[in-house]
């Protein structure tokens, strides 16, 4: 069995900081529900959610994903920034060096280092990602992120956004949760493999 990344070991777990992601998340929510932004849980967040309601021990922040159909990064990610805002002891920044995203953070808590994949940026162990997805040419929507070149999610899975709970907590998800975490992921089931080939979960 392959380990662990340090960013992703029980030190930096939900385990010990879920219920102050949680908070944020929530703050996160409300200011998005201001504006026009089409948001909903995304990634390992979305995928507890969708399989029992809850955040993944060992997950290492809270995901939202972003649908932004024509992006334009100039003119989308200042925007995004600004609506998440929240003050002391939140920040958020601009991310373009390994992706396109906004991070919403806890500025006083614990910093690491991510692996060399991302450029060795520097992470908040209190941290809601807000990761863009725009349309692609191919009629799919996609990740802005280096490392998720080969995702492509059917359009139709993303809006109207419906709704899940993850931690009590009622969130904006996909319109079609299955689809859409099967486009990321692959198979779904607790008994999955990665196939580093097609860069996918396979069933065991």
């Amino acid at each position: 069995m392959t380990e662990l990344p340090a960013h992703k070991r029980g030190d930096f777990g939900n385990t010990i900081y879920g219920p102050a992601r949680l908070r944020l998340a929530l703050r996160v929510r409300d200011a998005l529900n201001r504006t026009g932004f089409t948001w909903f849980l995304d990634a390992g967040t979305l995928l507890g959610a969708y399989r029992n309601g809850h955040v993944i021990p060992h997950d290492d922040d809270f995901d939202l994903a972003v649908y932004i159909p024509d992006f334009d990064a100039a003119r989308d990610l200042p925007a995004l920034q600004a609506a998440v805002q929240l003050g002391d002891p939140y920040a958020a920044r601009i991310v373009t060096s390994y992706a396109h995203k906004v991070e919403v953070f806890d500025r006083h808590s614990t910093r690491f280092t991510l692996p060399p994949d991302y450029g060795k940026a520097d992470f908040h162990a209190v941290t809601v990602d807000l990761q863009v997805m725009t349309d692609a040419s191919d009629g799919d929507t996609l990740y802005l992120h280096d490392l998720l070149t080969r995702v492509r999610v059917p359009r139709d899975c993303i809006a109207p956004p419906g709704e899940i709970v993850c931690e009590g907590e009622r969130f904006n998800c996909p319109h079609d949760v299955k689809g859409f975490l099967e486009a990321v992921y692959g198979y779904l089931g607790l008994d999955a493999r990665f196939d580093p080939d097609s860069g996918k979960y396979v069933r065991v």
